[in-house]
């Protein structure tokens, strides 16, 4: 940036509005309300976005005294591929000569299930053992 045809105030000036750019952080901002589509607040925006609008918050900076109005919107949507809970206990079989690794799951919290003939253990255990991809299909019994 060149400041040779600009006076000392412009100068100052310039400088002052790239420090404000530089501090700005949305990490600074604290949101004080939250507004979905179907509440009061939200029309014009519910009307501008249509069904994408998920809600409307209001930030608000203490350090500038502004208000930032943001709205979340929904992009795209697709099945679940994930599993939902992560500490849920999940079949996996483990065959007799694998001692150590056994040892290991028994360790880490595992059980047993005789009636099933199986080990159940969390994704995160398997996971970190490197077998989560020896879970078993559960439909109640095996």
């Amino acid at each position: 940036m060149s400041f040779d045809n600009l006076s000392e105030r412009e100068v100052r000036e310039l400088l002052k509005r790239e420090n404000k750019k530089k501090d700005f952080k949305l990490s600074n901002l604290r949101a004080k309300k939250k507004i979905y589509p179907y509440q009061p607040g939200a029309k014009k925006l519910r009307e501008k976005y249509g069904d994408r609008l998920y809600c409307v918050r209001y930030r608000y900076d203490k350090k500038r005294r502004l208000r930032y109005t943001t709205v979340e919107l929904i992009i795209d949507k697709a099945p679940r591929n994930q599993i939902d809970n992560l500490n849920a206990p999940f079949p996996v079989r483990i065959m007799r000569t694998e001692k150590e690794l056994r040892c290991k799951l028994l360790q880490g919290g595992a059980y047993w299930d005789a009636e099933n003939k199986c080990y159940f253990a969390t994704l995160w255990l398997l996971d970190s053992l490197g077998i989560a991809d020896r879970i078993l299909e559960f439909d109640g019994q095996y």
